[in-house]
C-alpha cells in the first residue's frame, strides 16, 4: 500500500497543480475579460463624445456657413445699389452740364448778338411782347 500511495502521490500532486493553473488561468481570463470589457466601454465612450464633437461643429460651420452668404448676399445688394446711385448721379451730372452749356451759350448770345436773339426771342410774340424794351435783353 505504501507503494500505491507514494505512486499516487505525484499523480495527485500534479493533479492538484493542474486545477490550480486551471483555476488560475480561469481567474486570469476572467480579469481580461472585465479589462477587455472595461476597455470597449471606454472607447464607445470616447467614440460618442468624438461623435458629439463632429456633429456640433459641422453645425457650427453650417451657422458660420449661412451667416457668410447672407452677408455676401447683403453686401452684393448693397454694391449694386452704389452702382444704381453712381448711375443716376452720373445721368443728372450729365444733364446738369448740357444745362449750364446750353445757359452760358444762350447768355453769350445776348451779350455779343443782343438783336439776334431779341428778334427770335420776338417773333410769333404778341404786340406787347414786340414793342416793350429793345434795348433789355432777355431775362431766363
Amino acid at each position: 500500500m505504501a507503494s500505491t500511495y507514494t505512486s499516487s502521490s505525484p499523480v495527485l500532486q500534479a493533479k492538484k497543480e493542474k486545477e490550480q493553473l486551471a483555476e488560475d488561468l480561469q481567474k486570469e481570463l476572467t480579469q481580461l475579460r472585465a479589462k477587455s470589457k472595461q476597455d470597449l466601454e471606454e472607447a464607445k465612450s470616447k467614440l460618442i463624445i468624438e461623435r458629439h464633437e463632429h456633429e456640433k461643429a459641422t453645425s457650427d460651420h453650417a451657422v458660420m456657413l449661412r451667416e457668410l452668404q447672407k452677408l455676401l448676399s447683403e453686401e452684393r445688394r448693397a454694391k449694386e445699389k452704389a452702382e444704381n446711385s453712381r448711375h443716376e448721379a452720373e445721368e443728372r451730372f450729365r444733364q446738369v452740364t448740357h444745362l449750364i452749356f446750353f445757359l452760358e451759350t444762350t447768355w453769350i448770345l445776348h451779350i455779343f448778338f443782343p438783336a439776334r436773339v431779341r428778334g427770335k426771342s420776338q417773333q410769333g410774340a404778341g404786340p406787347a411782347c414786340q414793342g416793350a424794351g429793345r434795348e433789355t435783353p432777355i431775362q431766363i
